[in-house]
Formats: structure tokens, sequence, C-alpha cells
């Protein structure tokens, strides 16, 4: 099971054409997928065993909260944004380790 994140980030990576294009592919997927969220006032941690999907749209705050196993296991309209934003954290997380290395 995962651990909720609860913000942070890393600088600099954006900078880098592989980090980008990933985040490009989110916001992408997201548009996509905007239609499996709902409207939010707030937004809030998911339960255990869950995910929470949480979007700043031109629709205005959205949200979802799924189990996880469903989403992880593709079989929700949500799991190809669980895919893209996991993508992107991979790759911070390795251009973050690669600069700690140095």
């Amino acid at each position: 099971m995962s651990e909720a994140s609860v913000g942070g980030g890393i600088i600099g990576g954006g900078e880098h054409a592989h980090i980008a294009a990933a985040s490009r592919a989110l916001v992408s997927v997201a548009a996509r997928c905007i239609d499996a969220l709902v409207p939010a006032t707030v937004f809030r941690r998911p339960a255990a065993g869950a995910i929470a999907f949480h979007a700043l749209t031109f629709r205005g705050n959205m949200t979802a909260e799924v189990a996880e196993k469903t989403v992880v296991d593709g079989g929700h309209p949500l799991s190809p944004l669980f895919t893209a934003a996991h993508d992107v954290t991979s790759r911070l997380r390795e251009f973050d380790e690669a600069r700690r290395r140095r």
C-alpha cells in the first residue's frame, strides 16, 4: 500500500526534456479523464486503501476517491491518470536521486 503525499517538490526537474514530456502527458491524460471527477470545495486525504485525485481545472476544483486496487489494476476510468502521474513522480525521483549522487 502506498502512502499519501502531503506536498513537496523538486526544483529543476521540468528543465529536463523527459520530465517535461511526462508532465505534459499527465496534463493531457487529466483532460481526458475530467468527466470521472466531481466538483470539490475541499480536498480531503483519501481513506485507507483508496487513492484521491485532486485537480485544479478551468471547470473549478475537481476530485475523486477510488479504491487503490481498482486504479492500480487498470480497471477504473482514472487508471490512466494514476499511471501518468506515477510516471512523472518516478522520473522526478530518478532525477533527484541522480542529482544527490553527484
